[in-house]
């Protein structure tokens, strides 16, 4: 599924994609990457936070976190959280049914956003970064997408969305 979420990003124009991992997962991020693609180790207690200052220490100035498990996400979903980069320090994707889809951040990220410690399956992040940021503006919810989460999750797959061809054929779809 992460190398489908790949795809989808490589599609964003002027967008570099990367992937965080932890030291267990490194061999399965390399395994599902380009050449070309930043891999960076995280630690397991803070994967965003840690995500966040490896991309900011290497000079990105903004970045969007997504799940691995959103195959099927269109580039309009993952596009939004970086346009609402530019009136905001934080950008949200919603995940139907809790958490986040993405999470858009100018980088260095604020204190107040690694301080909250929430992750991409918190099922309330909305709210608790919504009520951690210092104004209102700080945070902005975009566009949800769906997770696939649960064996029930694969049913939601919209066969006529383009796209996601490794999770179509590790499902023989």
């Amino acid at each position: 599924m992460a190398s489908d979420v790949l795809d989808v990003l490589d599609g964003l124009s002027g967008v570099d994609a990367a992937i965080a991992a932890t030291r267990e997962r490194l061999d399965d991020a390399r395994a599902a990457s380009w050449p070309s693609t930043l891999v960076v180790e995280v630690d397991a207690a803070d994967p965003l936070g840690a995500a966040m200052r490896e991309l900011a220490a290497a000079g990105y100035r903004l970045a969007v976190l997504v799940a691995p498990d959103v195959p099927d996400i269109p580039e309009l979903v993952l596009a939004k959280p970086f346009s609402a980069l530019g009136s905001a320090s934080v950008a949200l994707a919603p995940a139907h049914g809790g958490g986040l889809a993405a999470l858009g951040v100018a980088l260095p990220a604020p204190d107040w956003l690694l301080e909250a410690h929430v992750d991409l399956g918190t099922d309330d992040a909305v709210a608790v970064l919504q009520a951690a940021a210092p104004r209102r503006r700080d945070v902005r919810a975009t566009l949800p997408w769906r997770r696939l989460r649960a064996p029930a999750d694969i049913a939601a797959l919209d066969p006529g969305l383009e796209g996601w061809d490794a999770t179509r054929a590790l499902l023989g779809r």
